[in-house]
């Protein structure tokens, strides 16, 4: 009998043996990449990560351009700090 996904379960009027078993599963986030005209960014589609693994990018502007920005959640960062991430 499966009593769906609660986090405490009580046996009440105990008069036989029971089981109790409890399964779990990875939280998933998926990362979405983009890259305006001028650049790639590889992987170039939405990714999806484990929670608490890490997943990286590598950015590269064409010819006669250069890595002007890059947002995470839509904020600017630090190019020289995204080197890794933990979110």
């Amino acid at each position: 009998m499966s009593v769906g996904a609660v986090t405490s379960y009580t046996f009440s009027g105990v008069a036989a043996n029971h089981t109790i078993e409890a399964s779990f599963q990875v939280d998933v986030f998926t990362i979405t990449p983009s890259a305006g005209p001028g650049g790639t960014i590889t992987q170039s589609v939405p990714v999806q990560v484990n929670c608490g693994d890490a997943q990286g990018f590598l950015i590269e502007a064409n010819p006669c351009h250069h890595v002007a920005d890059i947002k995470i959640d839509g904020v600017s960062v630090d190019r020289r700090a995204t080197t890794s991430s933990s979110t």
